[in-house]
């Protein structure tokens, strides 16, 4: 067991489930450090805590977004992820997302949730990095059935 409470449901039966180097950005960067994975045996969630002394501007800046897509464009986003939401669609149907309410934690510019507008009966963004909030507020301020948490 570890030392650590659970984030979510603050329960200390928590273990170290993994100990490694962890995906940075985009597919093939890796951390340069080891970093622990923990799971919560009373709720199931799992986390690691944070990698970044700055984790909050880290997050909020250009350079968070720029090491996952390789930029931090709203037009670029759509290019690489368009077909990618699309085929994630397809592979899901909309069974499992009709009338319910869908959150997408980290949304970049939302190319996920705009397959998902008219299935979902609401549909929750939260996107950290600035970036991409102007992209996202255009669709939240524009009645896009979005609620935006900035």
């Amino acid at each position: 067991m570890s030392e650590h409470s659970c984030k979510l449901c603050g329960s200390s039966s928590v273990e170290v489930i993994y100990n490694g180097r962890i995906r940075y950005g985009g597919v093939g960067s890796w951390t340069n450090n080891d970093v622990k994975m923990y799971e919560c045996h009373e709720c199931g969630v799992i986390w690691h805590d944070d990698i970044f002394e700055d984790i909050d501007n880290f997050y909020v800046s250009p350079e968070y977004r720029e090491a996952v897509t390789g930029s931090a464009d709203a037009k670029t986003f759509y290019e690489i992820h368009d077909g990618e939401a699309a085929n994630n669609f397809r592979m899901t149907g909309t069974r499992i997302f009709r009338g319910k309410v869908v959150a997408d934690i980290g949304c970049a510019a939302g190319a996920w949730l705009d397959f998902l507008r008219g299935v979902a009966s609401e549909i929750v963004a939260v996107e950290p990095s600035l970036a991409y909030r102007e992209a996202m507020r255009k669709k939240w301020d524009g009645g896009g059935g979005y609620i935006f948490l900035r």
